[in-house]
């Protein structure tokens, strides 16, 4: 009970600690590499690589399930877009919280069938 309590607190407080923060920097465009962004940024973006928190709970803590119910509709909210690492994620984050498909972009992690290593010089 009271490391549920400690959870919540750090929920609500930190993402407005990292927005205060910020608050010198307006003008910039804020990254949250792993679904978090702090609390009512004018420009941010964040990437999602998976939502296995959402579609396999039964594999993660669950705690941390009950965190990330909350924590990721809140980015959700504040991103102005959503960057993912496939297609697959794309299409879950659509479906599941239908979420606007024009504000997701995919952005693969491996390089393209049209890489060709250079030849020796």
């Amino acid at each position: 009970r009271r490391q549920t309590l400690l959870i919540e607190a750090y929920r609500l407080l930190h993402p407005r600690r990292q927005a205060w923060a910020l608050r010198d920097y307006k003008d910039y465009i804020y990254h949250g590499p792993n679904f978090y962004l702090p609390h009512k940024l004018e420009r941010a973006v964040t990437t999602f690589h998976d939502i296995s928190i959402f579609t396999c709970p039964e594999y993660h803590p669950k705690d941390r399930v009950r965190y990330m119910e909350k924590s990721l509709h809140e980015s959700l909210d504040s991103a102005k877009l959503i960057l993912t690492v496939s297609d697959f994620s794309r299409s879950e984050i659509i479906r599941l919280f239908n979420y606007p498909a024009e504000r997701i972009v995919t952005t693969k992690l491996a390089c393209s069938s049209d890489y060709i290593p250079r030849s020796p010089a």
